[in-house]
């Protein structure tokens, strides 16, 4: 279903003036007025099945000409990697997304490789989501661990990027991937401070 007339039925319906959003867009809105970080230059980050960004600069929601601003996960980090579903090679998304872990960790219980992920499961792949990951990570199960570095060092030099090109006064990671994962937030704050230029650190 293409073109449905969304603003103007809940207009209707409720009488109530409406405008429709991508949800990473209305999410750093809904920080910048209800949230602890109620800064004019913030970025937020979802990491979940897929990665998107909403950015406000200066007050100001960076949609672009389309709406399109902020594909955060087709950022390509490697010309000669992945291909993403978009039909680019090496997206973001394709390396740290939950679906990309996920792909991993049925890599590595395919090919032997011990881990409480799969105990924990039950030997049901379906029952592999984002909270056995995160309980495997808490037991210091190694190939948890493992796969969490990697999306850190990913992520974090993703967000150097967008730390040296927008300079924001703070960026939120969101996500099933980031939620409840303090290992994550300390390596990419840790990635960060080695790696952004110094002034846009602070």
């Amino acid at each position: 279903m293409t073109d449905v007339p969304m603003k103007r039925m809940v207009e209707e319906r409720y009488g109530l003036r409406t405008w429709v959003e991508n949800d990473m867009n209305s999410v750093v809105l809904a920080e910048r007025r209800f949230g602890d970080y109620a800064f004019a230059n913030l970025i937020y980050i979802s990491i979940g099945d897929g990665l998107g960004s909403g950015i406000l600069i200066n007050d100001h929601l960076l949609r672009g000409k389309h709406g399109g601003a902020g594909e955060f996960g087709h950022t390509s980090i490697n010309r000669s990697g992945i291909r993403c579903e978009c039909g680019n090679v090496g997206c973001l998304d394709s390396y740290i997304s939950w679906i990309a872990v996920y792909s991993r960790i049925i890599t590595a219980i395919a090919t032997g490789r011990p881990t409480l992920i799969q105990e924990m499961s039950g030997g049901d792949y379906s029952q592999i989501v984002p909270s056995v990951f995160k309980e495997a990570l808490r037991r210091g199960d190694k190939l948890a661990r493992d796969l969490n570095e990697e999306v850190a060092e990913l992520l974090g030099a993703a967000i150097v990027n967008l730390v040296n090109m927008f300079n924001p006064e703070a960026l939120i990671l969101g996500g099933d991937m980031a939620h409840g994962n303090p290992e994550l937030l300390e390596m990419v704050r840790s990635y960060i401070d080695r790696h952004a230029l110094p002034i846009l650190k602070e």
